[in-house]
């Protein structure tokens, strides 16, 4: 599993020339997964900070039942046409048993030959999809990052996906993000319940079927998620 990431994410590719533009207005969007080869990708987001910082998380679950997490960080800004671009610099990939498990950092890489932009979405208008941006963004290694659907995820607090495979009748397991990375402390009231565990953007709430996708605010401080 972890040669496919490496390969893509790693391989050797062209020096990009440096980014055009201002940087990228903070956000928080929900983005349709990247596709690659575990069994179950089930959610991604992409996450812009002040300074044009961002990054892209993935969720996914190997065959052998355990969650693989991806980490691109790198750089967001606007120009040449697009209301948002990212390049990547540095790839984590990172390894949960379970959702309340310690995470083990299982390898760190280079990506700083890939790029992507997104433009307007004909389907949605407060939507953005990746494509290449121009002959310099569109290296074959970028593609498994074009195609992909933006969904902004407006207001603050928490934003996560339902993660089935650990959520039964006794516990219901969410993995998400905050625009600005604060902590979500347990025992905070949620329409699904209230938090009994949080731990790496996993949100376990009290027993019940629960929605597919959650949101609730959060205090105003806090710390990281990740």
């Amino acid at each position: 599993m972890l040669a496919f990431w490496a390969v893509r994410c790693s391989a050797p590719g062209p020096v990009l020339a440096p980014a055009q533009g201002e940087f990228a207005p903070p956000g928080l969007y929900s983005m349709q997964v990247l596709d690659h080869r575990f069994r179950e990708n089930i959610a991604a987001y992409v996450r812009v900070q002040d300074q044009g910082s961002a990054e892209i998380w993935q969720l996914s679950r190997a065959r052998d039942g355990k969650l693989r997490l991806l980490q691109m960080q790198g750089q967001a800004y606007r120009g040449s046409g697009f209301p948002l671009a990212f390049r990547p610099s540095k790839c984590f990939y990172y390894a949960k048993d379970t959702p309340e498990a310690d995470r083990v950092p299982l390898e760190v890489f280079t990506c700083d030959h890939l790029a992507v932009a997104f433009s307007r979405s004909p389907a949605c208008s407060d939507c953005l999809v990746s494509v290449a941006s121009d002959t310099e963004m569109g290296a074959e290694d970028s593609a498994f990052l074009y195609g992909k659907t933006l969904i902004p995820v407006t207001g603050s607090g928490y934003h996560g996906k339902k993660v089935d495979a650990y959520s039964d009748h006794t516990q219901v397991w969410y993995w998400g993000l905050t625009p600005n990375g604060e902590q979500v402390a347990t025992g905070l009231q949620t329409p699904a319940g209230k938090v009994r565990t949080a731990v790496d953007g996993f949100v376990q709430v009290a027993p019940g079927p629960g929605p597919e996708t959650i949101r609730f605010r959060l205090p105003e401080t806090g710390a990281d998620l990740f």
